[in-house]
């Protein structure tokens, strides 16, 4: 105890950091265990729905009867897919940065979403240096960018439009990702990167959270503007 208030504020401050960091770690093996432990009987449920869906046929209703074991089967989908990404959130990250060619990363973004795009008539424009090394994790830094232009994508609707520009300045690679939706609601903005915090009906509220995780793990940063003309993400990391 004493020992520990003797080191220089330098030393403690590494002391501190190091507690709040094993503590975090051992959260999230906690959490991860008893979030794996619910799974378990949810999956059973969701095996029961299946069967009474599918093997039984009830004397009395019986649309109403399936429509039940549907909305069953459903509820258990999505609370499996919100353990999922809480899982995501709550382990540490496999980060394994990398040299990665932007062009052809961006290039994969626009195959990915030219299809969504195209049926919902949404102008969809992906504009950049193609001669531009990053050094990320491919895997980690696609799914931020992915979640953030699908969010893009549902907050311009059909016949909107979503436009990705990227460029290096000042030794900082920067993604700006914009749509012309009804922006962000005043009340929300400074919530939108809380755990669990949505405005969608069918959202977790964990899509934001881990990309903020991902970006920060990249010493890098998420912001954004909004308003009622649509809303520009920022994904900004140094270039090495």
């Amino acid at each position: 105890f004493l020992r520990f208030f003797s080191e220089s504020p330098l030393s403690c401050h590494k002391s501190c950091y190091s507690w709040r960091f094993w503590n975090m770690i051992a959260m999230g093996e906690l959490a991860s265990g008893v979030a794996h432990e619910v799974r378990n009987p949810i999956n059973s449920i969701g095996m029961i729905a299946q069967r009474l869906g599918s093997e039984f046929e009830p004397k009395n209703s019986p649309d109403e009867y399936r429509s039940i074991t549907t909305v069953l089967q459903d509820e258990v989908s999505r609370i499996n897919k919100i353990i999922t990404q809480f899982l995501k959130y709550a382990k540490p990250l496999d980060f394994r940065p990398r040299d990665v060619d932007m062009g052809k990363f961006m290039k994969e973004i626009c195959y990915l979403f030219s299809d969504q795009a195209d049926k919902r008539k949404i102008y969809f424009n992906i504009a950049g240096d193609e001669n531009i090394i990053v050094k990320i994790d491919f895997e980690l830094f696609k799914q931020t960018v992915i979640n953030i232009v699908q969010n893009a994508m549902e907050a311009a609707g059909d016949n909107g439009r979503v436009s990705v520009n990227y460029f290096v300045r000042d030794n900082v690679f920067e993604i700006d990702i914009a749509d012309n939706g009804k922006g962000i609601p005043p009340e929300a903005r400074s919530k939108i990167f809380d755990l669990y915090y949505t405005t969608k009906e069918e959202g977790t509220g964990l899509g934001l959270s881990i990309s903020q995780k991902i970006i920060s793990q990249h010493n890098g940063q998420i912001d954004f503007t909004s308003g009622p003309d649509g809303t520009i993400f920022k994904i900004i990391v140094p270039v090495s």
